[in-house]
């Protein structure tokens, strides 16, 4: 029978209230930054559960009965979409209720066709720093306030086109909200997450200079015996028993002990209706899992997928992200440095590019979090043994 301290075995979405496990330290960590009045940049590979982490935050800024925005701006592709979607969030909140109405006359939400203006022209960019001003002024400064933007560096990709035709626009952004972190007297409070790093989107368009002084956070596996108290609390919910053995067994199985994957596995556990858990059920649980992800049919299959769609962003280097990707995979251990290098050249016979492009990839992939650096073995390795063998087995085997 389930009682109100169950937790239910989410994976795919963002956690909130009860269902947020864990990272009792980083919680209480970010907190007090923000109390000091610091603004913090959580850069997380996919799944890490940053989205959880920052709607965690949100939750005791509720309790503290100061303001919040929690804007997910992923589906913003321009200026447009994000004044839209950030008009909406703030009016969720009692202080902006008539915000909408106020800004009205500033036309922020219309189309730049709307308007009369054609996209990168002088007068729709003119048109959009006077809208972002006016929106910053209309916030109350001088009142707690939490504003959490959530895959900040996706918008920023769409903001700079696929060429980098608009890179001034998303320049412009980043100074925005620089400006506004740095308003005198100012009480609000930012969290910017992305699971693309920001750190890296700024380094590769050569600006450096922007996005300084907030504190990097940064969130990853669960720490101390929080991964083992997460599996009790799920098999309380669902009326198992796990052995040791087991427990210790489905670690070993995922590797990286975030909570996506031990939740991801608990479901396939989950399915297999033993009440009494023991490692030939995790193992069971683990085949299935790793099976119905090699024929594309898991049940919540996005991550997966999300691998393979990422080579294609790699554009003229999808084919070379793949081969690396490949060679990683054949060996639990992983693959070092100079093995990774050897390969590229000899795809690409310009040695200094093909060092670049080898620099690059590795990188992006690590930042992805798909891969990792082990400095003790120098070797680059995947994230995680369920992925290693789901790439295996679905190119290789």
């Amino acid at each position: 029978m389930k009682t109100d301290n169950n937790i239910q075995n989410i994976t795919g979405t963002p956690v909130t209230g009860k269902n947020f496990f864990g990272r009792a330290k980083e919680v209480q960590e970010g907190w007090k930054l923000i109390e000091e009045g610091k603004s913090l940049k959580l850069d997380a590979p996919r799944r890490v559960g940053k989205s959880s982490f920052a709607h965690k935050m949100k939750d005791i800024a509720i309790e503290k009965k100061w303001n919040y925005v929690f804007c997910n701006v992923q589906r913003c592709h321009s200026e447009n979409s994000f004044f839209e979607n950030f008009i909406t969030e703030l009016e969720k909140n009692s202080l902006y209720k008539k915000l909408r109405n106020k800004l009205k006359p500033t036309k922020l939400t219309l189309s730049p066709e709307a308007l009369g203006f054609s996209i990168g022209s002088a007068e729709w960019e003119n048109h959009c720093k006077d809208c972002y001003t006016k929106l910053q002024n209309e916030l109350n400064h001088s009142k707690d306030t939490l504003i959490v933007i959530d895959e900040l560096t996706i918008h920023l990709n769409y903001l700079k086109g696929n060429k980098n035709e608009r890179i001034d626009s998303a320049i412009f952004f980043l100074d925005w909200l620089d400006g506004f972190r740095q308003m005198p007297n100012s009480k609000i409070r930012w969290i910017l997450c992305s699971s693309i790093s920001i750190d890296y989107f700024i380094e590769e368009h050569g600006i450096s200079n922007k996005m300084r002084g907030l504190e990097n956070f940064s969130i990853d596996e669960l720490k101390d015996n929080e991964s083992v108290l997460l599996i009790d609390a799920l098999a309380k919910s669902a009326g198992l028993t796990f052995s040791d053995e087991a427990k210790q067994c489905m670690l070993n199985k995922l590797g990286c002990l975030l909570p996506y994957y031990i939740q991801k596995l608990f479901f396939y556990v989950n399915e297999l209706e033993e009440i009494n858990v023991s490692e030939a059920t995790i193992e069971k649980a683990y085949q299935n899992l790793l099976a119905l992800a090699v024929e594309g049919k898991e049940r919540d299959d996005v991550y997966f997928k999300a691998l393979i769609q990422d080579l294609k962003n790699h554009k003229d280097n999808k084919n070379i992200a793949q081969l690396l990707l490949n060679e990683i995979s054949k060996q639990p251990s992983g693959s070092s440095v100079d093995i990774l290098k050897s390969l590229v050249v000899g795809k690409i016979k310009d040695v200094e590019k093909a060092e670049n492009i080898h620099k690059e990839l590795l990188t992006k992939l690590k930042n992805d979090g798909y891969i990792m650096f082990d400095e003790k073995g120098k070797k680059y390795l995947f994230r995680s043994p369920l992925l290693r063998e789901f790439w295996y087995n679905k190119f290789i085997k």
